[in-house]
């Protein structure tokens, strides 16, 4: 009796927590929009690169590793946002961009997240603020936010 009361409480319960509401609809598809952003977004990393790969020796070994893994990852980086942007002028639509654009996405909050750990090179990280703030424009063209 005592767990059939508990069981109606807990099932009551969890009809009272709202549901998460559904992820908002994306912006209508704007090609010449997006195709702008990509190509924003590509410009401002490969300044960051030319930034972060300009900086000096770092004074210890650990900072000078990080370093160096920062501008690798900024590479990879910089060749998918190249990838996307490829595809956006070539006149692919959201749909089919839309891999492109997670790979971008999640390789730039590994970029930031490495950033972290990695002595601040300040020269780059204004770029790194434009494409994030670009990338987070052009999310709301796309599904995944």
């Amino acid at each position: 009796m005592r767990s059939i009361l508990v069981s109606a409480l807990v099932l009551a319960g969890l009809a009272i927590v709202p549901a998460r509401p559904a992820p908002a609809e994306p912006l209508e598809w704007d090609q010449a929009r997006a195709t702008e952003l990509a190509h924003r977004i590509t410009t401002e990393w490969r300044s960051a690169l030319e930034a972060a790969s300009a900086a000096p020796p770092q004074p210890s070994v650990l900072q000078q590793r990080a370093r160096d893994t920062t501008v690798f990852q900024i590479e990879h980086l910089l060749s998918a946002a190249r990838e996307l942007h490829r595809k956006l002028r070539d006149g692919w639509n959201r749909d089919q961009t839309q891999a492109y654009f997670l790979i971008v996405r999640n390789q730039a909050a590994a970029v930031l997240q490495a950033k972290k750990d990695a002595v601040p090179f300040e020269a780059a990280w204004r770029h790194w603020l434009a494409a994030r703030e670009a990338g987070q424009e052009l999310a709301r063209f796309y599904y995944a936010r």
